[in-house]
């Protein structure tokens, strides 16, 4: 990263009724945009204990303990169809790309064809169409855990719902994507209209290579761990440090790297304090007592430039762990925005400079920012 201090401020769009202006912080090639305080009534919305009770009222097979994280482990079996593939996102050739990174959406559909939550689509729409971002980075929750027929029925109809968006898209797994049939909803993932999916010959994790139109090599990558069961785990790391020395032999020289994952590691909580992180904390870190030693790989890796999760829908900030940018992404959907605006976090890497900006975006064009680290909520404010 190359200068740390506050930039003054940066002329932003027209915003909502009741928001201020904002700061802009760059770090090290990073702007982190967050969002700034607003006045109003205050609204009671649902806590994260009382929309997680709420979900597991809903969806009866559905639970955030052992019995989740069995289901999940159906997914560890490779598929036999499946084959390891690299995907091409064919962009950069401005110099630029950017990620419009989604994350916690928590859908459903009432019935086929009736969904019980349109209005995070059409905020998805309308932030593609006003900042035009070259692919959609999905990092999980994507939908409400097991609803009837079945996740992979869920997820096919979701999957018909991101192609109307026109841009390529990808997927984390978080720990609501639940399925009866996780062969089948690999197949849907992989097969989907735009999807650069290809999780199901590694148990959800792969890699992305970005490449603008006519390059022999990619110019960044984009990883993607499948850590939803209980955080990172081991398999995660062995799979990550595999993928990285396939990297170095592919690529002496390696381009930069994005690390995508539903689940913070532990390492979001450290950096959680004045100083060493910028933007808002309202809930704890919820790892979900995963190991320690991601983060440490990511940076012994030597070309990692960030992580980008989601899960906690209250938090949205970002600080450095081992040479790592940690960033949150803005939650889209669920609990929350009571306190912290729904919105989506729009990441943009030049190529050139290996630098990289990411910011918390919002459907009417704006976006916020923080210049210092906020962990106390105040009656009536919205961050």
């Amino acid at each position: 990263m190359r200068g740390d201090r506050p930039q003054g401020r940066v002329p932003q769009k027209a915003r909502p009724e009741g928001y201020s202006a904002q700061n802009e912080l760059k770090r090290e090639g990073v702007v982190m945009a967050m969002n700034d305080s607003g006045t109003g009534k205050e609204t009671r919305l649902p806590t994260r204990r009382a929309f997680l009770r709420g979900a597991a009222a809903m969806c009866a097979a559905a639970a955030l303990g052992g019995a989740a994280r069995a289901a999940l482990g159906a997914m560890a079996p490779v598929p036999d169809w499946a084959v390891r593939q690299t995907p091409v996102l064919p962009a950069g050739g401005s110099g630029k790309f950017s990620i419009l990174q989604v994350t916690d959406l928590h859908m459903h559909y009432i019935a086929k064809g009736y969904l019980g939550t349109p209005q995070q689509l059409d905020k998805i729409k309308a932030m593609v169409e006003i900042f035009k971002p070259d692919m959609i980075m999905n990092t999980g929750d994507f939908w409400a855990n097991v609803t009837e027929p079945g996740g992979a029925d869920t997820c096919k109809w979701l999957c018909a719902e991101f192609a109307k968006f026109g841009v390529p898209w990808a997927f984390a797994w978080g720990n609501h994507d639940e399925s009866k049939d996780y062969n089948r909803t690999h197949r849907i993932l992989e097969g989907a209209p735009d999807s650069l999916y290809r999780g199901a010959a590694a148990d959800g994790n792969y890699r992305i290579e970005v490449k603008p139109p006519g390059a022999a090599a990619p110019v960044w990558n984009l990883i993607v761990l499948n850590n939803s069961r209980g955080g990172f785990r081991q398999p995660e790391i062995d799979w990550f440090e595999q993928e990285a020395a396939a990297i170095r032999s592919e690529t002496p020289d390696p381009p930069p790297a994005f690390v995508f994952a539903h689940i913070p590691a532990r390492q979001y909580e450290d950096i959680a304090a004045p100083g060493k992180a910028v933007g808002v904390k309202f809930e704890s870190v919820c790892h979900e007592n995963g190991s320690a030693d991601a983060v440490p790989a990511f940076g012994r890796a030597g070309f990692v430039k960030a992580m980008f999760c989601g899960h906690d829908h209250v938090n949205d900030y970002c600080g450095q762990s081992h040479g790592i940018n940690l960033h949150y992404g803005r939650a889209l959907g669920g609990y929350g925005e009571d306190r912290v605006r729904k919105g989506a976090t729009l990441i943009t890497a030049d190529i050139e400079s290996g630098t990289y900006q990411a910011r918390s975006v919002f459907e009417d064009g704006s976006s916020v920012t923080f210049d210092t680290f906020t962990d106390i909520q105040e009656p009536g404010r919205i961050y």
